[in-house]
This record gives C-alpha cells, structure tokens and sequence, in this order.
C-alpha cells in the first residue's frame, strides 16, 4: 500500500518512527512490518533523505533497504551514541518534557508541552528533518512547548465536579502494545493528589494475531513499574492481562466498554487520575465521552 502511495507522492524527506508489533493479524512477523514500511523509499529519487529510528531493531533492515533504491543520505535519531539527532537527555514530568538534544552536531535545549518519552523520541525526528531542510532546527524547537495531545490521542482534561477535581488522559484512538506501555508511562509520571489514585481503563488491542493473548498479558510489567492502582478492562483479549494481574492491583474486567462504566464511575474520587485507552474498535471513546459528562465547571463556580 506504502509502494503505490510513495511513487504518487515522490517525498524528499521520509521519516520512519517505528515498528513494532502492531497489525501482526496481517503480516508474518515484524521484520514483514518493517518491508512494508519501507516501500516508502520506492517513491524517492537519489537525493532523497530517510530519516530512521537508530534504537529500533529494524534498524539495519530499513537502512539496507534505503541503500538498495540507491538513496545515499540516511540520517538517524534516538538515543544510540551515532544518532545523527541524539537524545542527550530528558526529564519527563507529568504535564511536559524537558529535553537536551545533539542535531546534526548542535546542541539545543527545549521544552515539549506534552508528557511522554515518545513524544521526545518524535520530536527528535521532526527536527532532524527541519535541519533536514536547512532550516533553524533550534527555532523549531521552541515551538514545541505549544503542543498539545489532541483529543483520543493523549488530551489532559481536568473534570471538575461538586465533590472535586480529577483528571482525564484520553487515549482512546487507537492502541497497540508500544502505544499501550508509552500511555501508562505517561499515567506513572503524572502527579497525583494527596488521596488520589492512578486508574487504567483499557479497552482490546485489535489485530495483534495468535499472540494477541500473550502481547496483552505483557503489559503487566507496565502496569506493575507505573504504580497504577485501579485496572479497567475491556474485552476479550483484555480479560488474559485481568487474569494475570497481581492481587495487590484492584482490578475490575467487562466485555463492553458500556458495561465497565457504572463500576468505573461508582469508584471514582476527586484527585484521581484516569487513562482510558484501547483500540478503535473497541469503542473506548464512549468512556471518555461518560468522564467528560461529570464535568460540571461553570455549575460549581455559580454555586459558590
């Protein structure tokens, strides 16, 4: 699909940010996912430019496959000592990223407006590409700290009620089980209230394949690490990470998204802290929208 895409746009610049076992349900292994991925380079001429994930396992095998179209200027990023955009350093708080990165030999310091190691590993990319193009990779970097996750794809909303504040990190888009661990880190780091809890809702990853059961019970580790005290899950697939959670973590398992809300809504307090995330089709948007629905600011501040 890439192929066809990629001779009809005839990029310049093409960046690949990752692969990982994501829509196995349609391909062999993950190596398949990376050729598909790098159909991208069919499109490009000879002075194209690719711009690669130095840290991901693939690496070699999108790089030899820029190589074979003939493409000579291959630039890398992540924080692999000869990334061409190296990570030096990050510092991920609850509601944003420090950063101090190498580009193209540059040394630049910035700050991005949204919480999550994999949103400094993307910025690495975008601004190899900006120094890509010959332009002021350090004037780009100050325009990050006005990012924002959109809605379904990370949003912090603060949902305010009659008995107090809580927050809502909506991932509800879409899921796959890189995407899954980077929004739990995001939950672990953020900052609680004195009595608040971290609270994981956590619909189906969809077309994961015969190890859709085994990638599911993998994220325990995640769970574990990021100090999350209440697990919601959503789904057939779902139900294998519930049975395989440790018994310290509360944990709370339905078969729709509709049935998980009234136990999820009857649990909640103020100061806690709440991520809903699955795949699309495993309709995670209709908690949020539930979440969203308790917010009442305007009522509370007329009644004071």
């Amino acid at each position: 699909e890439i192929d066809m895409l990629s001779r009809l746009a005839r990029p310049d610049i093409a960046i690949i940010t990752n692969v990982d076992a994501v829509h196995l349900k349609y391909f062999q292994s993950e190596s398949a996912i990376a050729a598909a991925k790098a159909e991208i380079f069919v499109g490009m001429n000879t002075n194209g430019i690719a711009i690669l994930n130095r840290d991901n396992a693939y690496f070699e095998q999108l790089r030899d496959a820029a190589l074979a179209t003939s493409m000579t200027d291959i630039r890398t990023f992540g924080a692999h000592a000869s990334a061409t955009s190296r990570l030096i350093d990050a510092d991920v708080q609850g509601s944003h990223s420090d950063v101090a990165a190498q580009i193209d030999g540059k040394i630049i310091r910035y700050t991005i407006g949204a919480p999550g190691h994999h949103w400094v590993l993307n910025s690495l990319a975008v601004l190899a590409a900006v120094s890509a193009l010959d332009a002021d990779a350090g004037k780009a970097a100050k325009v990050l700290a006005d990012l924002r996750p959109l809605p379904g794809r990370g949003a912090h909303t603060s949902i305010e009620t009659p008995s107090g504040s809580m927050l809502l990190i909506d991932e509800s888009y879409n899921a796959n089980p890189a995407s899954m661990r980077a929004a739990l880190n995001v939950l672990g780091a953020a900052d609680t209230a004195p009595k608040g809890r971290r609270i994981a809702v956590l619909g189906d990853m969809l077309e994961l394949g015969p190890e859709s059961s085994a990638l599911h019970v993998g994220l325990v580790d995640a769970i574990t690490s990021n100090n999350i005290d209440l697990v919601y899950t959503v789904g057939a697939d779902m139900a294998h990470l519930a049975a395989a959670l440790p018994s310290d973590i509360t944990t709370r398992h339905a078969d729709s998204s509709e049935e998980i809300m009234t136990p999820l809504l009857d649990a909640l307090s103020p100061g806690d802290i709440v991520m809903v995330k699955g795949s699309l089709g495993s309709r995670m948007a209709v908690v949020v929208e539930a979440l969203l629905a308790l917010n009442q600011p305007y009522q509370i501040a007329k009644g004071r």
